[in-house]
């Protein structure tokens, strides 16, 4: 016999915006992690852009990151909702419209909801007590069945 216990689960993540190495003037230790940021950046739009496509046969590529790889749950079995800013600042616009069109993307993600259920499997406990007095059983919680 199992217990089924069913819940939900929201995942919540805040992403850095893609930055350009040119425009912040980064160096050293600074321009390696905006450079590990665009690389993830780069994987979670490819993850999204596959999703977005439902009918095609391609593989979605969560494993070639870290981040794909921890969202590939939400991603796959969630309904997914993406906030994103944008600037009106005219030298801003090729940003402004690669972010509005991951925004497309995730809009065309269909997924499918399920039940998240946890099974708690029951324990029985059994004792070969031979010939013995069962009375004192139940007070540990035993039966002699």
């Amino acid at each position: 016999q199992l217990a089924v216990d069913s819940g939900a689960r929201l995942c919540v993540v805040d992403l850095a915006g893609r930055e350009n190495e040119r425009t912040t003037g980064c160096r050293g230790q600074s321009l390696a992690e905006l450079g590990y940021i665009n690389k993830s950046l780069f994987h979670l739009t490819n993850v999204i852009q596959a999703l977005a496509r439902p009918n095609s046969r391609s593989r979605v590529p969560f494993r070639n990151s870290k981040l794909t790889l921890l969202l590939s749950e939400c991603l796959q079995s969630t309904r997914t909702f993406l906030v994103a800013t944008v600037s009106p600042v005219l030298s801003n616009i090729e940003d402004t419209l690669t972010t509005i069109r991951l925004a497309q993307a995730v809009r065309q993600i269909a997924t499918k909801s399920r039940r998240i259920t946890a099974r708690r499997p029951q324990v029985e406990v059994r004792a070969d007590l031979g010939i013995h007095d069962f009375s004192s059983l139940s007070s540990v919680g035993l039966s002699a069945s």
